[in-house]
């Protein structure tokens, strides 16, 4: 866990400095955010193309055409999210 409200390049700093496999973000409010496709699209831009996003929370829903462009998944709740973290345990490393 990084934080609240944190943008996506601290976002990517520290998945870079970790080799993560995966980010997992939480949209919670506001479901009406201007700036948020933006940071959506830096993320993306600033990972590795390997690195898969996982994005879940109340407000995520408002934010699909986003999320789609960047290629996330969108998990609805927590047993989704354990089948996406279990699929990325069995993916081999590229």
């Amino acid at each position: 866990y990084l934080g609240p409200n944190l943008p996506a390049s601290v976002i990517a700093e520290a998945a870079d400095a970790r080799h993560v496999r995966g980010v997992a973000l939480s949209l919670v409010y506001p479901e009406d955010d201007p700036l948020m496709d933006g940071e959506l699209r830096a993320l993306r831009r600033l990972l590795p193309a390997e690195v898969a996003i996982v994005v879940g929370g109340a407000a995520a829903p408002a934010y699909r055409p986003s999320l789609e462009a960047i290629g996330a998944t969108v998990v609805s709740d927590l047993p989704s999210l354990r089948l996406w973290l279990q699929g990325q345990r069995e993916t081999p490393i590229a």
